[in-house]
């Protein structure tokens, strides 16, 4: 700061955010995951403003579902207060209405559900379902009308996957032979999230395992050929089989993968090195179907390390991908490891509306040491963690009485 001759002047720093107490937190005996929790924690905050944001460069305050999903993933852990969330959530619904269930992103229309569903999960308001049943069942219907002679879900388009390429295309907007199976994927989950669609749910199923499941290979592909239309920029044309990593992940994740075969769909889809790595964001789907494989103690620990690759670059906070074209350093959708340290390895999720039953299995993944506390409706969880003892969890319900377990 330059100041004129003889004067002084005193450099201070603004900082914006959502003004909300950070009353969840995470330390480990790993000081490289705590510094990665620390930035995804940093990264939440800057992208929480009078909305969400998908960073504070980019500044896409609607629409950007899929980074507002992980953002409030990461809220729950760390905010009693969800007002944030609902208000978002809300927002999208009416945008939703307005569009006919359309939404730019036609992956982030479906990843919508998730979003509803993990909201009621935390909070227990269950007055959220009735204020987006109207959004819903638009997206849904508009998804049913273009099931297709092979019983899967055909669009106009594929967008959006990932930040990834893979040969002459990208997974950003990728052809149908790329993109129509974690389309289907996420689909398939929106039915069984949103009830009353068991049918149609279980026909998706059947088509997914039969039309896109590679024998051969033993994994499944990301979709069939186009055989008709026109190609545009926003659907290329593709011909052959193309397998990535996502479509596998999500069948797994969602259980469009037979239960049998999940380990070694994940092993294979993990092992094979031609296939382009997730990126930060999709990561996310990848720990839940590790999760799902029984595989989290064995991959959780290096994977959640690759985000200490984005630390060489910025410190303080999150890279949007690994490597390569210009992009920000503030990108919260990469915000995964913080989630997996709170559901993972501490090892608390709710199972139940508002708290009121949740999950505590702690995934070992060979830390000295682990501890945290999460709010809930119903008041604190805290957990302590130590290699070679019991877990500890310590429950502070809201009439102020402790449980230990």
């Amino acid at each position: 700061i330059l100041a004129p001759e003889g004067t002084s002047v005193s450099p201070a720093l603004d900082f914006c955010r959502y003004p909300a107490e950070e009353t969840g937190f995470f330390e480990c005996s790993d000081g490289q995951l705590n510094e990665i929790y620390e930035a995804c924690r940093h990264a939440s905050a800057i992208c929480r403003q009078g909305c969400h944001l998908d960073s504070p460069f980019h500044q896409e305050a609607l629409g950007c579902t899929g980074d507002y999903y992980i953002e409030s993933l990461m809220e729950h852990y760390l905010l009693s207060d969800r007002r944030l969330i609902r208000l978002d959530i809300l927002r999208t619904a009416r945008l939703l209405e307005i569009k006919g269930g359309k939404m730019f992103h036609t992956t982030y229309s479906l990843i919508f559900f998730e979003w509803v569903n993990d909201y009621l999960l935390f909070s227990g308001d269950r007055q959220i379902l009735r204020e987006t049943e109207r959004a819903r069942k638009l997206v849904l219907s508009r998804f049913l009308a273009h099931i297709d002679a092979d019983g899967l879900c055909s669009m106009p388009d594929y967008l959006f996957v990932d930040w990834v390429k893979t040969g002459d295309f990208t997974l950003h907007h990728p052809p149908k032979a790329m993109g129509q199976a974690v389309l289907n994927a996420f689909l398939y989950r929106a039915l069984t999230l949103f009830g009353g669609y068991e049918t149609e749910a279980e026909r998706l199923k059947a088509a997914f395992r039969q039309k896109l499941w590679d024998e051969e290979r033993g994994l499944f592909f990301g979709g069939l050929a186009e055989r008709e239309g026109e190609e545009s920029p926003w659907q290329p044309r593709a011909e052959g089989k193309y397998v990535n990593v996502h479509e596998n992940a999500l069948a797994v994740l969602y259980g469009l993968c037979p239960e049998e075969r999940c380990a070694e769909v994940m092993e294979r889809a993990l092992s094979d090195d031609s296939l382009p790595a997730p990126q930060p964001y999709f990561m996310h789907f990848v720990f839940g179907a590790l999760d799902r494989a029984g595989l989290f103690g064995k991959y959780g620990r290096a994977l959640l390390a690759k985000w200490g690759e984005l630390l060489k670059e910025c410190k303080t906070s999150l890279k949007e991908v690994w490597s390569g074209f210009d992009c920000d350093y503030s990108h919260a959708w990469g915000g995964t490891p913080l989630i997996q340290m709170f559901g993972k390895v501490l090892g608390v999720t709710p199972t139940k509306e508002g708290f009121t039953e949740y999950e505590f299995y702690p995934r070992a993944i060979g830390l000295d040491f682990a501890r945290g506390r999460i709010c809930t409706p119903r008041g604190k969880i805290e957990v302590f963690l130590e290699k070679g003892k019991q877990p500890v969890l310590k429950e502070f319900i809201c009439k102020g009485e402790q449980n230990d377990a």
